[in-house]
């Protein structure tokens, strides 16, 4: 391993992981005991319950820390106000107020600290794999949401990351298989056409991908595929373009994939089966 291998995964990592440790949920301090003496939970996590234990015994320590390790100086957002949003599996989650409007920064931490010809392949490597996805879901109604990927001095104490921007979702954002029982998604497709469609078409490519490709979108982390309600409005957006490759998941993975992948099925062919709903062409899920 080099030393800006070694100085990503352990160091900048970490101080990633001090710095968005506030967007935890509160934990009393010692369920932040166990999980920093786990060797079952990662160095992030470890870290992120360390801040926690810290904070528990200097109030305000946990967020004075994180506000000095976010940097904004060099974004390429002039006079743009920066606040840190949230950390999904690979990604620190950035919301960019800019004068009308709002954007969102997800900083790969993968990427952080990297330079030069690396840094340039991981941004083309990233590009590449929404690139890849959004065709997988072409020709139908969006669910893809757009991004654009770029290389940058990032949020974290300024250092060269690699960042995705998409446009900041407006409303109520919840995961649909985590924030909903079947009887409440099945009312949602029964009230809303557009995201009935959405739901369809998105669970036929998906099926098809997983019988003939052997490869998926990362269907596993929280609230990669959306439910977005605003208004009257209600539909379905995926906002992460990692891909699985079957073969090599964990027998845990691949068994909460396939029960995901079955759930959506089973909502896909009673919501084709109901009457008032137009039926979809090439039924994939037919016995």
């Amino acid at each position: 391993m080099t030393f800006d291998n070694l100085r990503t995964k352990i160091f900048l990592k970490s101080l990633d992981a001090v710095m968005t440790a506030k967007t935890r949920s509160r934990r009393r301090c010692r369920e932040h005991v166990v999980t920093l003496l786990s060797w079952c939970g990662s160095r992030y996590d470890r870290v992120a319950s360390l801040v926690g234990i810290v904070d528990s015994v200097l109030p305000g320590a946990e967020r004075r820390v994180s506000d000095w390790l976010l940097r904004t100086r060099y974004l390429p957002f002039p006079e743009a106000r920066v606040e840190l949003l949230d950390r999904g599996s690979g990604s620190t989650v950035f919301a960019v107020k800019l004068d009308s409007h709002r954007v969102v920064l997800k900083a790969y931490r993968r990427t952080l600290g990297q330079r030069g010809a690396a840094l340039q392949g991981l941004a083309r490597e990233f590009s590449a794999k929404h690139q890849t996805v959004a065709s997988w879901y072409g020709g139908g109604p969006s669910v893809v949401e757009p991004a654009r990927f770029i290389m940058l001095h990032g949020p974290l104490l300024s250092q060269p990351a690699v960042a995705c921007v998409q446009r900041f979702i407006e409303g109520e954002k919840s995961d649909l298989f985590e924030d909903f029982t079947d009887a409440e998604l099945l009312h949602l497709i029964d009230q809303n056409p557009h995201f009935r469609a959405q739901f369809v078409f998105f669970t036929d490519r998906t099926q098809e991908r997983s019988e003939k490709q052997l490869t998926l979108p990362d269907l596993l982390g929280n609230q990669n595929l959306m439910v977005v309600r605003s208004g009257n409005s209600t539909r379905l957006t995926l906002i992460d373009y990692g891909i699985l490759e079957l073969p090599a998941l964990n027998a845990g993975d691949c068994e909460r994939l396939v029960d995901r992948l079955e759930r959506l099925r089973s909502l896909r062919d009673i919501a084709a089966s109901a009457p008032k709903f137009p039926t979809c062409s090439g039924d994939l899920f037919s016995s």
